[in-house]
């Protein structure tokens, strides 16, 4: 089979292989005769090693970089791609960095779409470390003035585990 000899074929039996186009599919789909009502198992995929942002440089960017990212992941179920709602930033996940490279080539070849690629942000969280002390007087009437105490309860910074005794 060559791509530049076509032939046209009414059936291909078992065993056989034969490529078409044209056709709006994604990978795994299964095709039969429509008087058959079969459908294979889904394929078995693995979960993504590796992550990277992307941003597109202008709109038109934008728009072109959201086709080929829709195109990307119906045609390869190990390619995936998400908006993380924290940071904002529109993160892609593959098999290995080279997997990854091949996509976002793809993007400015076929797309022209382009994108500036880095590591995903991290959202950081604030939290209680240490005990602390809290005092505050309010001098409006009624006068009254507050005391108390702030630690965290439950959780040891130091080996990150749950401390799980009564206190």
């Amino acid at each position: 089979m060559h791509s530049s000899q076509m032939e046209d074929v009414d059936e291909i039996p078992a065993g056989h292989i034969g490529a078409m186009f044209g056709i709006d599919c994604a990978s795994g789909d299964t095709f039969v005769s429509p008087a058959i009502n079969y459908s294979m198992l889904a394929m078995h995929v693995m979960e993504p090693v590796i992550s990277l942002s992307i941003v597109p440089k202008d709109n038109k960017a934008q728009i072109n970089m959201s086709k080929a990212l829709n195109r990307f992941t119906k045609e390869d179920p190990t390619f995936k791609t998400y908006v993380d709602h924290e940071t904002g930033e529109t993160i892609i996940q593959g098999m290995g960095e080279l997997h990854l490279e091949v996509y976002v080539e793809r993007m400015k070849r076929e797309y022209k779409a382009e994108v500036a690629t880095g590591a995903p942000r991290v959202a950081y969280r604030e939290t209680i470390t240490q005990k602390a002390l809290f005092n505050y007087t309010h001098k409006n009437r009624p006068v009254a003035r507050v005391s108390t105490v702030v630690w965290p309860d439950f959780w040891n910074p130091v080996t990150k585990t749950l401390n799980l005794s009564t206190r």
